[in-house]
Parts: C-alpha cells; sequence; structure tokens
C-alpha cells in the first residue's frame, strides 16, 4: 500500500513540476512555421499560461511538431479549432521556443467539451 501511495505521489509531482500553468481559451488560429513550429493564438488570451521565465511576451503558445507527441498536439489543436472548441494547455515554467520572441512551450493540451 505504501509503495503505491508513493506512485501516485511521483507521478503527480512529475507531471505538475513540468507543466503548472494552464488557462482555457478558444483558438483564433493555428499556424505551422517551415521548420515545425505550431503557434497558437487565442483573442481571449492565455492568462497566466504565456508567462514564464523566459517568454517575451509574444501573447502566443508554441511547440515543436517534429516529434509524435507534437504532431499529436497539433491534430488535436486543429481539431478544437476547426469545431471552436475550448482548450486548456499547460506551458513549461522554463522552456520557450523562438516565435518572433520567445513563447512558452505547451507540454499538454486539452478539449474542452
Amino acid at each position: 500500500m505504501r509503495s503505491l501511495a508513493i506512485t501516485f505521489t511521483l507521478l503527480f509531482t512529475i507531471q505538475y513540476s513540468i507543466a503548472e500553468e494552464h488557462s482555457g481559451a478558444t483558438l483564433d488560429r493555428v499556424s505551422v512555421s517551415e521548420t515545425g513550429v505550431a503557434i497558437l493564438w487565442a483573442s481571449s488570451g492565455w492568462g497566466s499560461a504565456a508567462n514564464n521565465d523566459c517568454s517575451t511576451d509574444t501573447g502566443v503558445l508554441a511547440f515543436d511538431t517534429n516529434n509524435e507527441g507534437g504532431k499529436s498536439m497539433l491534430s488535436i489543436a486543429l481539431a478544437a479549432f476547426m469545431a471552436g472548441k475550448t482548450v486548456s494547455v499547460f506551458t513549461s515554467d522554463t522552456d520557450c521556443i523562438a516565435v518572433s520572441g520567445l513563447a512558452p512551450v505547451i507540454k499538454r493540451i486539452d478539449v474542452i467539451k
């Protein structure tokens, strides 16, 4: 029983130590650069998810689509955009990606019904 409690504690800590901030928004634009960086815009803003240790107030969030996780997140973002659904994102507290400035890196994206 103790090992089960330790496992759940570690899983919870690991998940949220990489990506603590989140905010719900409806996507206004989804763009992918020639380098494979996906950029998400929301006119309602991203709240605290848009601010981390390295961002330069670009007002956007981004992620790399050159890996399987990024491709999956792009599919989710495009489906939410086309359906007009709200998304919730979890961004890194310390990682940024270049997009005419530095934007926080999205680590997880959820579609909200």
